[in-house]
């Protein structure tokens, strides 16, 4: 069925596609393409690149064994998504922010031993997370 609204996202198909709302009629009187300079076009590689990331934050946990955890909010399933945000939620706020999708197990060795010292009682500012992840960073 024909609403006369094309999609507003770009397709994966190709670059040659412009999105517009169109009417119905698409006769001359309503319809009158616009001549629009080309942008470039990003290859599909970059547009996932450019997309992936993921969200984590670190916290201590303050109801249970009080100690530190990192939950993947983006990485979560339908079965565990609400008790584990409810678990950081309860927690004390530690660390937050994006790793790239790539290179993310990397990213997760990094916090998974930054964790470790952090349970076992070494003292790590959140800085310090940053400048472990560096380029993890997104």
């Amino acid at each position: 069925r024909e609403t006369g609204i094309e999609p507003a996202t770009n397709s994966l198909e190709g670059c040659d596609s412009t999105t517009e709302l169109l009417p119905l009629d698409r006769s001359p009187l309503f319809y009158q393409p616009r001549s629009r300079p080309r942008r470039g076009c990003a290859t599909l590689e970059t547009m996932l690149f450019e997309s992936d990331k993921v969200m984590f934050e670190i916290y201590r946990e303050t109801e249970y064994t009080g100690k530190y955890r990192v939950v993947y909010f983006t990485e979560l399933q339908d079965h565990n998504k609400e008790a584990e945000i409810n678990h950081a939620l309860a927690g004390e706020h530690f660390f937050d922010g994006f790793i790239k999708n790539y290179r993310k197990d990397e990213a997760k060795e990094i916090i998974n031993a930054i964790l470790m010292r952090l349970n076992e009682g070494e003292t790590v500012g959140p800085d310090e997370v940053e400048r472990a992840l560096g380029e993890h960073m997104a």
